[in-house]
């Protein structure tokens, strides 16, 4: 702390402060407000597509020890089980890309849902400010808070 603040910690080139913290946790809960289930579906998603990228990563030490090692003793080798295996592999990958894919379109409906609330929001705000808001700022900048500003 520096003089009763709290000294803001970078991250790679942002800075990472309250104010900011704040801001990022009112998004949060005004996203949720109307997407609580796609959000559990995203979480459940995200965690699915990884556990099937983990057991990809562990089955690799399972093959080549309990297939293909067995399979280089054998004079004429039988490659039923490790075809067997590669399918089971192959299932678990599927199941992990279409998760991945399934969080993603959510995400990405979620986002753009998101948006469109703010952006109705500070419309209909901005349809109750007098004449004299508008006379006093450039139409550039009115504009500029509805797209960069609401991007951002």
């Amino acid at each position: 702390m520096i003089g009763g603040r709290m000294k803001p910690r970078t991250r790679g080139s942002v800075k990472i402060t309250r104010k900011s913290l704040r801001s990022v946790s009112k998004v949060i809960a005004y996203m949720l407000k109307e997407y609580k289930a796609a959000c559990f579906c995203v979480v459940v998603g995200i965690v699915v597509s990884a556990l099937a990228t983990l057991s990809m990563s562990l089955f690799m030490k399972s093959l080549v020890d309990n297939h293909i090692l067995p399979l280089t003793t054998q004079a004429e080798p039988a490659y039923g089980s490790l075809a067997a295996t590669l399918l089971k592999l192959a299932a678990v990958l599927a199941v992990g890309i279409f998760f991945c894919w399934a969080y993603n379109r959510i995400m990405v409906s979620i986002s753009q849902g998101t948006m469109k609330r703010i952006r109705v929001s500070l419309f209909e705000r901005m349809e109750s400010l007098p004449i004299k808001y508008f006379d006093t700022h450039a139409h550039g900048d009115i504009m500029s808070v509805y797209t960069n500003d609401v991007d951002t």
